[in-house]
Formats: C-alpha cells, structure tokens, sequence
C-alpha cells in the first residue's frame, strides 16, 4: 500500500512544513517544485482545499498559516494552472 492511501495528504503536510522552514534558503526551490508536484498529485487546486487537508493534521494556523499562505502564492505563480 502506497503512503498516498494510508494517510491522503501526508506528503503534502510534510512538504509545507519543510517548505515553510526553507523559505528565504537555497533549498526553497527543492521544496516548491516537491510541493507543486504533490498538490497536483492529491489534485488540491486552491488555498482553501489545500489548507483543509493541512488542517488534518498537526497544524496552527496561527502560527504556520502566513508562511504556508506565501509558500502557496509561489507555488501557484510557477504553475500556472493552480
């Protein structure tokens, strides 16, 4: 059994919280794409879909929400189609 179907979004959690951590290094462009690739997978086309399965797991959106919310716009802005 593949982690998509075990646990659906997982992936996506796990490259937010990187990508939030990585933001302003050299390695935000490693997670942008990582997490372009997995919203398209887990067809999350918006901020709200996205924000919801985030909020299934350990998630603040105090804390996490305008990181994750700049993370999204730059992840949107290269793809085009989101």
């Amino acid at each position: 059994m593949e982690l998509s179907e075990e646990a659906p979004g997982l992936l996506g959690w796990v490259l937010y919280v990187a990508g939030i951590a990585a933001l302003d290094s050299d390695e935000q462009i490693f997670f942008e794409s990582a997490l372009r690739g997995a919203l398209v997978r887990e067809e999350l086309e918006d901020w709200t879909a996205a924000g919801n399965t985030l909020g299934g797991f350990l998630w603040s959106q105090n804390t996490c929400g305008p990181s994750a919310a700049m993370l999204w716009e730059a992840v949107s802005m290269t793809c085009g189609s989101m």
